[in-house]
């Protein structure tokens, strides 16, 4: 790998995304629930996405609501974010309930 790729794969590692993306697929192929809620199912646990060859999958997210890895990564940004705030004893009376491998 080069050295960039090495940097990625540390700080993939120390955000611990490894712990639903891993193996050789990049998936743990579990359910998770992550605050989202899918309207139309009224679902709140989605399988973990592969992260395998992820720039030619478009469109993302279980809805195929997020055109670019950009719209991916800032909704992750925030949602982390929202997440933090509920962990800490914030309201989460309005999400559905988090994965606990959210709060390692």
């Amino acid at each position: 790998m080069t050295p960039a790729q090495q940097h990625g794969m540390q700080v993939f590692q120390k955000a611990k995304y490894t712990l639903c993306h891993n193996g050789p697929m990049l998936s743990d192929y579990r359910l998770h629930a992550i605050g989202l809620r899918d309207s139309a199912t009224n679902r709140h646990e989605f399988p973990t996405p592969t992260l395998r060859n992820l720039k030619h999958t478009a469109p993302y997210m279980h809805h195929g609501g997020s055109l670019t890895l950009d719209e991916v990564l800032l909704f992750y940004d925030q949602f982390m974010d929202q997440v933090a705030e509920t962990l800490e004893g914030g309201d989460d009376s309005t999400l559905p309930p988090l994965d606990p491998l959210l709060r390692q």
